[in-house]
């Protein structure tokens, strides 16, 4: 029996993210909700419906549109669905790691932090896996699936030839392939996700800001700021009175001390080299960034 061989989707990255970003939001939408209308349960009789059971219906639901559907617009609106669900069902992990199943679990915030950590950590490996040639011709394949009415839209079209041109010269279906897309039909763009329209508009938007005058000294002033938060953080164990012995103070709490001290040393370092070099400068801040939002948070 032949090892499965897997093949890429460059689409992988970005449907993640969508993913994680949607998550994340109806998390934050489920709490703002409660919270307003007063935690009101669904059921009766001593029956309560709680909203993990939706998350995993969601979830449900999108599995079966990617097993149902080939279409690449189908891969979209699972992400989106799956990503409510995600959100629905890991919001109520209080429940599940108590003994009286507490929703209002406050370490609960910190289990759903990590998840997010580590699944932010998986979007960076997918990002970074390589494309073969084999993937490339199978992507391409994938994308010639959305000709509609014997037409492609132009940046679909870019996309084929480009993957066409990262797969094997010697594969016969690579030049017959391109011939069909160069002679296809160019029609206007379709199958944008709205997800994606407004990343492009916020990516655009961001790339306007950061080429005014101003930017680059707010980015100068924030981590100036950001710097002197995080030595207090490492000071403040060791001028309280309690952690002067070293035995008052958790780990938890020098563990952060010495988080915070890294992420100092880091925008320190990108102050350092801020006059040499603006970029690498920018690299230093992003990851003393990481290592607060990663680590200390």
């Amino acid at each position: 029996m032949r090892a499965l061989r897997p093949i890429r989707n460059i689409d992988a990255g970005d449907l993640v993210e969508m993913m994680l970003v949607v998550a994340v939001v109806t998390i934050i939408i489920i709490r703002v909700s409660l919270e307003l209308s007063g935690y009101p349960q669904l059921g009766g009789s001593g029956l309560h419906i709680a909203h993990v059971l939706y998350g995993g219906l969601l979830m449900l639901v999108a599995l079966i549109l990617v097993f149902a559907l080939l279409n690449i617009s189908a891969r979209w609106a699972a992400a989106f669905i799956g990503g409510v669900g995600f959100g629905f069902f890991i919001d109520e992990v209080g429940k599940f790691v108590t003994n009286d199943v507490n929703y209002f679990f406050e370490p609960a915030f910190s289990v759903m932090y990590v998840v997010f950590v580590i699944l932010f950590f998986a979007l960076w490996a997918i990002r970074r896996a390589s494309i073969g040639p084999h993937d490339a011709l199978a992507n391409a394949l994938s994308l010639l699936r959305e000709e509609r009415d014997g037409a492609l839209d132009a940046e679909t079209k870019r996309e084929i030839l480009a993957l066409l041109g990262r797969a094997n010269p010697e594969d016969p279906l690579v030049p017959v392939l391109r011939e069909r897309v160069l002679a296809t039909p160019t029609t206007e763009r379709r199958n944008v996700t709205p997800y994606a329209l407004w990343r492009a508009r916020l990516a655009e938007w961001y790339q306007r800001k950061a080429e005014q005058s101003w930017f680059s000294t707010a980015v100068l002033v924030i981590m100036i700021v950001y710097g002197l938060g995080s030595l207090g953080t490492v000071v403040s164990p060791l001028t309280d009175g309690r952690g002067v012995d070293g035995q008052s103070e958790d780990f938890a709490t020098w563990f952060e001390t010495g988080s915070a001290g890294l992420t100092a040393i880091l925008i320190a370092i990108g102050l350092a080299v801020r006059r040499r070099s603006r970029v690498a400068a920018y690299r230093w801040f992003k990851a003393a960034i990481l290592v607060s939002l990663l680590i200390t948070q």
